[in-house]
């Protein structure tokens, strides 16, 4: 049977068949009855009509929400009314919450109940934040906290990033979060990072009750003492500050007492001591950070730069430590010459509403000392915390943002508006006598002796305290006259500069039009060529501020980045100050093997008396030059030279005899008469000293300095003459070897055309022509090329 199955029958091969089970037909039987219910199914349903209605149900949905949202907008949350002897009985924890239930309890609920609606989108978050969350104690947060979850089920900080969005995570976050686990957490970070500044700005801001909660919290998170952390992730002498600070700090007096003898003491053992004062464990500096309270140590560092005739302490520091070192400590300085000063920086330099770091500084602020940081931020920025925010964060959360820089800690005491003015005046009672005189002892007589002892009798410090700031004050105003005085001075003596101060200057287009020209891929010379040499050194400084305070960038560094080449090298000495720029050069002059003389020459004899270059340069002269030579240019670094222009025709003759002693031909370069010729005579007396050398001798200065013999030395010489007896001569020259031998010496043609821009460029260019026959201007277009050539070229007056 089962081989009949399996084979094909022999008949009817036109047709092709199946083998089939004996069920098969029953089953295709059953499929066809259900498939045919379905059918009836299908059409009984068709012909049913839904008895819910979907569209009357989404419209009924929208009305109710819609009312809701009116209702949310308008309706007002009044408190809970409290009995005035409840009020009266309810006390205050640590934190300033109220710790009566009944109290508590009920602000909690409202708070809540107002979170709620703005996680779900009931309420405008801005204004139930500010009121339910900003203006309440940190304490009180985290209550709020732990209420929501006991009356939702719902984490509040999870309802709240969802309901509001991502835009607002920063913010709650920084309202919301544990203050002592993240600190511990940001503290852990900050060591296994290296980041000691942090490190120490977050020790330095607890106090004894807030350190001890840290400690707890960091060995919880990470199951070891903070100072085993410490330990385990730093090395000296990083750890022996930090240790100081988390072993002591705990502690420590945080009183305000200060023993002034004891301090002066502290500051001379700590300017008198040795090596390791501020990095070892047994230093005088870790000592004390272990043993004094931080008004006594700030007031050791202010009596150290007057014990150390003038020294900052930061100077000795980077000079003695490590940098980073140096850079943890002088944190640790600056937060205990002036917290809130640093708070203020923190808050400038990090200014935007989704930074985590300006949030979170705003935020812990508010609680502390918010009204210090404005006071701070507003003296050293001459801006207004709240205005700044207010026009620098543009985003949803900004209004809250102000409102947290507008706080003032429930700590702090405030001026009752309503006392003032209501106040009762005092009444003073009437007098049944005329009040007792103070008798008029003369000067010297016994009488005066019993005073002696009297404190009243002593002049009032604040008085001496007041005539003490109004000195400085005149100090400070009489240096801003000397300081425009000497401006004005400088621009009357710029008659032949190519440069000059523009009329129309407006720093804010510029910097726009300088933020414009690098935007982008690529940078655009031409704008920077129209912008920087069509405005003078100064009012660069101002651009350079203007683009600082706008874009948060220092514009050098901008173009530097943007720039290369002798382009580059231009723009750079355009934008120095000119003592920074001379400082530079004469860096660049001396740095490598040998010395090119002729800049040292170029920048030292031509520079006026006050300019700083001489205390700038004179701390980093290396002597490359040959030892009567290097004395020579330290002579004339001090800047003993006369000014003006007045000539002793007498004085000359006798000079010029002084020169030809004996009869000789050479000029004794170490002779007293030729030093001072060149060290303190103006330049129309020296180069009134020379024509009288050649009538007397008959052969020029340049000669008998040539019969001395100087070997290396002669050239230096030479054009240390040239450069005193006429400096626009001595330049004409300098700028004609610029362009002689293989090549262009661009360096000394930057130097010298920036540098004498403002100056006497025009007399050089006129003294150029009258020797060579030629202008200045064809031979840079000659020698230059792109827009290196039209910078050249502006910067020379030309089109």
């Amino acid at each position: 049977m089962t081989r009949i199955m399996k084979e094909k029958p022999n008949v009817d091969t036109w047709n092709e068949y199946e083998a089939k089970s004996y069920n098969w037909f029953p089953w295709e039987q059953r499929l066809r009855e259900i498939h045919r219910a379905n059918l009836n199914i299908a059409q009984r349903l068709h012909m049913i009509k839904p008895v819910i209605n979907i569209n009357k149900l989404e419209r009924d949905y929208q009305h109710s929400r819609y009312l809701q949202m009116l209702w949310a907008e308008n309706a007002r949350d009044y408190d809970v009314v409290v009995p005035r002897h409840e009020k009266y009985r309810a006390l205050r924890s640590e934190d300033g919450s109220v710790t009566d239930r009944s109290v508590n309890t009920s602000q909690l609920d409202i708070d809540v109940k107002a979170l709620f609606k703005v996680a779900k989108q009931l309420a405008q978050p801005e204004d139930v934040l500010v009121k339910h969350l900003v203006k309440r104690t940190h304490g009180h947060r985290m209550q709020l906290k732990t209420k929501f979850k006991e009356t939702y089920e719902l984490d509040l900080v999870t309802e709240l990033k969802s309901g509001l969005g991502s835009e607002w995570e920063v913010l709650i976050d920084a309202l919301l979060k544990d203050r002592n686990v993240s600190s511990a957490r940001a503290l852990h970070d900050a060591l296994e990072e290296g980041d000691y500044p942090t490190a120490v700005e977050m020790l330095y801001s607890h106090k004894n009750r807030e350190l001890t909660q840290l400690k707890e919290s960091y060995r919880k998170e990470y199951g070891e003492s903070l100072e085993n952390g410490i330990s385990d992730k730093t090395e000296e002498p990083e750890r022996n500050l930090l240790v100081a600070m988390a072993v002591q700090k705990g502690n420590k007096d945080e009183s305000s007492k200060l023993d002034e003898r004891l301090a002066q003491i502290d500051a001379d053992d700590l300017f008198e001591s040795g090596d390791g004062r501020w990095s070892d464990e047994s230093g005088k500096f870790i000592k004390m950070l272990q043993t004094r309270n931080f008004r006594h140590i700030r007031t050791v560092l202010n009596l150290y730069k007057v014990t150390s005739g003038g020294s900052e302490v930061s100077t000795d520091i980077k000079r003695e430590c490590t940098k980073n070192y140096a850079e943890a400590l002088l944190t640790l300085i600056t937060c205990l010459q002036g917290g809130e000063t640093h708070y203020a920086d923190k808050l400038f330099n990090s200014m935007a509403a989704t930074d985590p770091t300006f949030v979170n500084t705003l935020v812990a602020r508010s609680d502390v000392d918010m009204p210090a940081v404005r006071k701070a931020y507003k003296k050293k920025y001459d801006a207004d915390l709240a205005d700044d925010i207010r026009h620098k964060c543009s985003h949803q959360t900004t209004t809250v943002l102000i409102e947290l820089a507008l706080r003032t800690p429930s700590g702090a005491t405030k001026k009752s508006t309503t006392q003032s003015k209501y106040a009762t005046p005092s009444i003073v009672p009437p007098q049944s006598k005329s009040p007792v005189k103070r008798p008029n002892q003369a000067a010297g007589s016994t009488q005066s002796k019993s005073y002696k002892g009297n404190p009243l009798a002593q002049p009032s410090q604040r008085v001496a305290a007041d005539a003490a700031a109004v000195r400085k004050d005149e100090m400070k105003n009489k240096e801003k006259e000397q300081e425009a005085k000497r401006e004005q001075e400088r621009q009357q003596k710029n008659v032949s500069g190519t440069i000059k101060p523009a009329n129309n200057f407006n720093p804010t287009t510029d910097c726009e039009r300088l933020k414009e020209s690098m935007k982008g891929f690529g940078t655009d010379e031409s704008t920077i060529t129209d912008i920087l040499p069509a405005r003078s050194n100064g009012q660069r400084q101002i651009l350079r501020k203007k683009y600082t305070e706008m874009y948060k960038k220092d514009l050098l560094s901008e173009l530097k980045s943007e720039l290369a080449g002798d382009f580059e090298e231009v723009i750079l000495g355009l934008m120095l100050p000119p003592a920074e720029y001379d400082a530079y050069c004469l860096h660049e002059a001396i740095d490598g093997i040998g010395t090119t003389e002729s800049t040292l020459i170029g920048i030292i004899c031509t520079r006026d008396a006050k300019n700083k270059i001489k205390l700038i340069f004179i701390l980093i002269f290396s002597g490359d030059t040959s030892g009567d030579f290097t004395d020579l240019l330290i002579a004339l670094l001090k800047g003993e030279r006369a000014q003006g222009s007045q000539v002793n025709k007498d004085q000359a003759v006798k000079d010029a005899k002084a020169l030809h002693k004996n009869g000789q031909l050479a000029i004794d370069t170490k002779d007293e008469v030729f030093i001072n010729i060149l060290v303190k005579k103006n330049h129309a007396q020296v180069k009134a000293t020379f024509v009288e050398y050649e009538k007397l001798v008959g052969h020029d200065i340049y000669k008998g300095l040539s019969n001395a013999m100087l070997g290396d030395a002669e050239d230096g010489y030479i054009s240390l003459a040239k450069a005193i007896e006429d400096p626009v001569n001595f330049f004409a020259e300098r700028l004609e070897s610029c362009f002689n031998g293989l090549g262009t010496n661009d360096n000394m043609l930057i130097r010298i055309l920036v540098t004498r821009s403002e100056v006497d460029l025009g007399d050089i260019k006129a003294r150029y022509k009258e020797l060579y026959g030629k202008t200045l201007s064809d031979q840079v277009k000659k020698e230059c090329g792109g827009n290196y050539k039209q910078l050249l070229l502006a910067i020379l007056g030309e089109e």
